[in-house]
Parts: structure tokens; sequence; C-alpha cells
């Protein structure tokens, strides 16, 4: 039986670009973040496995969300 390769809603890979939407990351910064990346020399791809990379070292920490939710009551 063949794997599913894509969600319902999501497009499907295309070659070897895979496409991943991340909620609440805006079409400009995505942009930026891409423009920057490619006078780099490197990919998003590259740029997110090296930030989840050193966030899950525990190298990295993010500053708070303003707009997140608090979990605390």
């Amino acid at each position: 039986m063949p794997r599913q390769t894509s969600l319902p809603g999501v497009p499907a890979p295309v070659g070897p670009t895979r496409i991943y939407r991340v909620h609440g990351v805006s079409r400009d910064l995505r942009r930026a973040a891409r423009a920057r990346a490619v006078r780099d020399g490197t990919t998003l791809r590259a740029v997110f496995v090296q930030a989840l990379t050193e966030y899950a070292a525990g190298g990295w920490t993010p500053r708070p969300d303003a707009g997140a939710r608090s979990t605390s009551a």
C-alpha cells in the first residue's frame, strides 16, 4: 500500500522541494528569511534545522511570545 505523501489541504511535495507551513509565520517574514538565506548561500530548511538543533540541545532559548497564551491559572 503506498504511503500518504501529504495531508489534506497541504500541497504535496513536488520534486526535491518540500513545502512546510508553520502557523503564525507571516508571508513577509518567510520572504525576508528566504532572501537572507539565499544571500548567505543556504536554504530555509538549513536555517530551520540549525535553529531546531540548537534549541533541542539547550543552546538557544527564544524570548517568550508576547501574544502567547499563558498556561498558568
